[in-house]
């Protein structure tokens, strides 16, 4: 053997075994990165092997790791490629769906909305006519008999009304009396107590007539509207 052939196994030597550091310090970050723990000796000889510090391995795991993340990211990109693809798909089936449905509704609604305007305007003319008909009726028997209709509608809502807030009081006087009755020595007690049932006594006489009322202002508005109605013959 030369001895440049020697020199050139030793070199290939060395080079094999500077690849099989390599390939060493690379499992064993790979082994940190997966939560695995290894011989501190040993972490020790490949570190020497390579001439890398604990830092430098500190450094080469967290490149590792980041890396490993940036993988995983980047191996959605195929299936998010795909799912866009179809989203967009679906949202462009969709666009042209609500293009028709638009052009559509615009032919059906054009012309209703038309006829729906034509309508409001006659709509306020028949109110109109019906006001003007109202106001210029001239048969005496039933003006007199809309005023009368009108005087005991306005009389009933407002005797509901004081009725209404006469309740209101009686309810708080009662509820003093009742109140007061039970701090009070027995001759006061007693006449607090029958001074709450007097009140008592006109609360329901004006909750029933309130009741009334109430049933008889329908009534009223009814025979108005009715007055109304025949008011609107020529």
């Amino acid at each position: 053997m030369s001895f440049t052939e020697l020199l050139d196994r030793i070199a290939m030597r060395q080079k094999q075994r500077e690849q099989r550091h390599v390939s060493d310090y690379r499992s064993l970050v790979a082994q940190i990165a997966d939560g695995q723990e290894p011989d501190p000796d040993d972490v020790s000889h490949i570190l020497a092997d390579v001439g890398r510090t604990v830092d430098d391995l500190r450094a080469s795991v967290d490149l590792l790791l980041r890396r490993r993340s940036l993988k995983q990211t980047y191996d959605l990109l195929p299936a998010l490629t795909r799912e866009r693809a179809d989203i967009e798909k679906r949202i462009s089936t969709a666009n042209a769906a609500l293009e028709k449905a638009e052009q559509t509704h615009e032919t059906t609604t054009y012309p209703l909305f038309g006829r729906l305007n034509q309508i409001k305007h006659a709509v306020a003319d028949a109110d109109r006519a019906r006001t003007a008909l109202v106001d210029s009726c001239d048969d005496a028997d039933l003006l007199d008999q809309l005023a009368d209709v009108r005087s005991r509608f306005t009389d009933a809502c407002n005797r509901r009304s004081a009725l209404q807030q006469e309740c209101s009081s009686l309810r708080d006087w009662i509820s003093t009396d009742r109140e007061a009755a039970s701090r009070e020595r027995p001759t006061r007690a007693q006449e607090l107590t029958e001074q709450a049932e007097r009140r008592e006594a006109r609360l329901r006489q004006f909750e029933a007539e309130i009741a009334d009322l109430t049933r008889q202002i329908p009534e009223i508005e009814r025979e108005e509207s009715e007055l109304r109605q025949r008011m609107l013959e020529p």
